[in-house]
């Protein structure tokens, strides 16, 4: 039996998309003979290790992500695992407010807010990190910053745990993307293959896993 220890990358919630990979990658390793090691990472610390190659997987990943730290790296990624939207969670009273009066944009330290990069590098935007996720939720919940960019379904997920359902709201006025969530090696592309057709070939396990986290369908962009 060989030995890979890909990295499920679930910061410190332990929310439905960081279940259902590990679900997925269990199926998958028993299928094969593998023996999966499973290890939670912050962000910034998770892509780190990746690159110096102490993690042989990192899942979720995305190639649009940390494009410039990942120059020069031969990465493979897998099929599509998931589909989710990544956009600004607000105050409600805010919800209906454009660009033109948002400036703090808050992200989990490492996270790549993909549609706010261009309006980050010309100063329109000011980036401001936190190692905490719900730590995150309530700086955007006191005004400490205009909105917390995440996954939505996630950050919704954080702010029921924390007791502060509603106290944020999914912003559609305000920069978001559709994502596809993947699993990335830079060592094991031919795993990579196996599990690619793996998920084709148990296409009904797949949908059975992400009913049984409770993955949603993403809102509307």
């Amino acid at each position: 039996m060989e030995e890979i220890k890909p990295s499920a990358n679930a910061v410190e919630n332990d929310d439905n998309y960081a279940r259902y990979f590990r679900d997925l990658l269990a199926h998958f390793a028993a299928t094969k003979g593998y023996k999966f090691e499973f290890k939670v990472f912050p962000i910034a610390r998770l892509l780190a290790s990746f690159l110096k190659g102490e993690v042989d997987f990192k899942c979720p990943d995305n190639q649009d992500w940390s494009p410039d730290l990942k120059k020069g790296k031969k990465i493979s990624y897998s099929d599509t695992l998931e589909v989710a939207v990544e956009g600004t969670m607000v105050k409600p009273e805010n919800a209906s407010l454009g660009l033109d009066k948002f400036h703090l944009l808050g992200s989990p330290i490492g996270f790549t807010p993909v549609p706010y990069e261009e309006l980050i590098r010309s100063g329109k935007v000011v980036s401001k990190g936190n190692a905490s996720i719900s730590g995150l939720m309530k700086q955007a919940i006191a005004g400490r910053i205009d909105g917390a960019y995440y996954n939505v379904n996630s950050a919704k997920e954080v702010l029921e745990k924390i007791g502060m359902t509603g106290q944020l709201v999914f912003s559609h006025k305000l920069p978001r993307t559709r994502v596809s969530y993947s699993v990335s090696t830079i060592r094991y592309a031919d795993v990579i293959e196996e599990f690619n057709r793996f998920m084709k070939e148990h296409a009904a396990l797949v949908a059975e896993l992400k009913h049984k986290n409770k993955l949603k369908e993403p809102p509307g962009l």
